[in-house]
């Protein structure tokens, strides 16, 4: 596992351990505590109001700058 840097104290995987790509072979990154919470809060929140309540579904995830608006 990804070791965290002091600044850095909460370690989380990509692709997401909850879809199919997840385990075995993610990257893991670490991130401040809270950023991570808060990423997986609205992560639960998306699965369960877009996926159903966490049943399979299809969606693409993508990368930018948020406060920027572009990704």
């Amino acid at each position: 596992m990804a070791k965290p840097n002091p600044e850095e104290d909460s370690c989380d995987e990509y692709p997401y351990a909850a879809v199919d790509e997840g385990g075995s072979g993610a990257i893991l990154r670490c991130t401040e505590e809270n950023e991570n919470s808060e990423e997986g809060r609205q992560l639960s929140s998306f699965l369960r109001s877009e996926c159903n309540n966490f049943k399979k579904c299809t969606f693409m995830v993508t990368f930018g700058n948020y406060d920027s608006g572009e990704t």
